[in-house]
């Protein structure tokens, strides 16, 4: 496992665990492991990341800045009641969207199934997949 406060430039990073990141902007590739989001600061990726773990926001905003596919395909993709996940105009497909928080952006999301848990708020388009609410949702 790795623990980053702030990651910033464009490093190649291999992890067999769990790559813990609070904030930063950041134009390198996370080759392997998994991503935890965490502290109430913005996460920028900017550029096409290469783990499959699956990303988890647990704190604050990620945003998907890069025009296609920030995050891989296979990746879940999990974000908690309380933080935010930015798309902006561009497009992204994971395995599977988890979303209790928001989702933001002109972009699209898409995913096999979207599950959305009470208070999830989703600004932006979401692609062909199945799609669960629990609870209160806005879309």
């Amino acid at each position: 496992d790795l623990t980053v406060g702030t990651l910033t430039g464009t490093a190649s990073i291999g992890a067999s665990g769990v790559v813990t990141i609070s904030e930063g902007v950041f134009d390198g590739v996370i080759t392997s492991g998994s991503v935890v989001k965490t502290s109430p600061a913005s996460l920028t990726f900017t550029a096409t990341q290469g783990y499959v773990g699956g990303t988890t926001v647990n704190g604050g905003t990620l945003v998907l800045a890069h025009a296609t596919d920030t995050l891989a395909d296979a990746g879940a993709l999990t974000a908690l009641t309380g933080t935010t996940v930015d798309i902006q105009a561009n497009t992204d497909t994971v395995a599977t969207a988890t979303l209790g928080g928001s989702l933001i952006g002109t972009g699209t999301l898409t995913a096999t199934s979207y599950a959305l848990t009470d208070g999830a708020v989703i600004d932006a388009n979401l692609g062909t997949g199945t799609l669960t609410a629990n609870g209160t949702v806005a879309i």
